[in-house]
């Protein structure tokens, strides 16, 4: 079959993971859009300009001199027009469907001569497409090209026929600029199809560490059932070397697992069977974009009150909507108190950071004691006397330390009492959903 990418148009549709063959072409003939001319059963296309340049190198400054070569190859070939690729590939069959078979009939009688084969254009019209870049982390643009995307061509096939695999031939600008392969394309359904690697875009990566997310569901007679989120975070940055014009760019990034789901959808993601197709629009006069997802996984579980983050949720859980109406006020005091407990906790804590500084200097002063126990003289008198009263000091203030600690820590577990018996008596339940009216 042939089909056309006609200039202008929108190239969105259903998803479809199809860009595994390529063959790179030349870089040149960016062009708005680009036109496709499946090959399988076409007649041959206009033949590519007298002196086609050569692949790709390996190597920054044969880039550049293939991309000098290609435009000015392109000034001296004769431009490729839509209306000539459509001639040249005019449909010489008709279909019909049977039985769920289609048949092609031949207008004219076609002669195949003994040991050879030919091909009959059967499809020729325009369907819905769009030049873009496409990134893949498991490789990039190939050996030598981790960091860089493909040129690709995305199209819908909206005839009412299955593409077969083939090769399909890329022609932007006027000029042709490269050759794919293409799986099996459904009727209805979309492909995408690399032609090229662009070495003057790069696509880095960030994976920074994300904490878990609480969700409060309900609490039952004190025992708070949440929802835990565990969540991984990808952040990616495009960055062009020259273009000026604005691109956009398809990031084809693997799902972290079956049981993680986006936690925002980006507008324009699509959905592959095993990752999303994240799509990254840098506008017109600016270098650089980017995007960040975040993929996550919710389990159900119950926690304690004075786990990390459980205060901050039930905070949010008295602005949520979704909860009864008297769920905020009977929250309240449960914060409040805890709230009290941690200021304790907090003073508690400096104390006894205080009380080990102390301990760690009567041990020395000990020590030293000791050593100087069995010397002789005045000065080894003035030294003892100076540390046994320094000793003595360090003593006193560690017993002040301690009784302090005491205080604090009854009080705190008074008011952990007090806590545990009204979060006994608390049960707070989703409000059921209202009927429609």
């Amino acid at each position: 079959p042939a089909e056309e990418v006609a200039e202008g148009e929108d190239g969105s549709g259903d998803e479809d993971d199809d860009y595994s063959g390529v063959s790179t072409g030349t870089l040149g003939g960016a062009g708005k859009a680009a036109r496709a001319k499946g090959r399988p059963m076409a007649m041959e296309p206009p033949p590519p300009p007298a002196s086609a340049p050569a692949p790709a190198k390996p190597w920054a400054a044969a880039d550049r001199l293939e991309g000098q070569l290609y435009e000015a190859e392109k000034k001296e070939a004769p431009a490729v027009s839509v209306d000539s690729l459509r001639r040249s590939t005019l449909a010489q069959a008709r279909a019909s469907k049977a039985s769920g078979l289609t048949r092609f009939d031949i207008d004219n009688r076609v002669t195949v001569p003994d040991g050879s084969a030919t091909m009959v254009a059967i499809i020729n019209q325009a369907v819905e497409g769009e030049e873009a870049f496409l990134y893949d982390p498991r490789g990039g643009g190939g050996s030598g090209y981790e960091s860089n995307p493909y040129r690709v061509v995305r199209f819908r096939n909206t005839s009412p026929f299955v593409l077969e695999t083939g090769p399909i031939s890329i022609y932007s600008g006027g000029s042709f600029v490269g050759e794919g392969i293409s799986q099996e394309v459904g009727a209805g359904t979309s492909a995408t199809i690399p032609f090229a690697v662009e070495p003057g875009i790069m696509v880095t990566k960030e994976s920074p560490s994300t904490p878990q997310e609480l969700k409060l569901l309900k609490i039952v007679r004190g025992t708070i059932h949440v929802e835990r989120f565990h969540q991984v975070k990808s952040i990616w940055k495009v960055k062009a070397q020259e273009k000026k014009e604005g691109f956009k760019l398809l990031i084809r990034q693997p799902k972290y697992s079956t049981t993680y789901q986006l936690k925002d959808r980006p507008e324009g993601t699509e959905d592959l069977p095993d990752a999303y197709l994240l799509p990254v629009v840098v506008a017109a006069g600016s270098q650089e974009g980017g995007i960040e997802v975040i993929e996550q996984s919710p389990s159900q579980t119950t926690v304690g009150l004075f786990e990390h983050g459980v205060i901050g949720m039930l905070e949010r859980a008295m602005v949520a909507e979704g909860f009864s109406p008297h769920g905020p006020a009977e929250l309240k005091p449960i914060i409040d108190l805890q709230r009290e407990i941690g200021k304790l906790d907090s003073q508690m804590d400096s104390l006894r950071r205080q009380e080990d500084t102390l301990n760690r200097r009567i041990s020395q002063h000990r020590r030293n004691l000791e050593r100087l126990k069995d010397m002789k003289g005045a000065e080894a008198d003035q030294m003892r006397r100076e540390r046994a009263r320094q000793l003595e000091a360090f003593t006193k203030e560690g017993d002040e330390i301690a009784r302090n600690l005491l205080v604090l820590e009854e009080t705190r577990e008074q008011k952990v009492i007090v806590l545990e018996d009204q979060l006994e008596n608390l049960t707070l339940l989703p409000e059921p959903n209202k009927p429609k009216k």
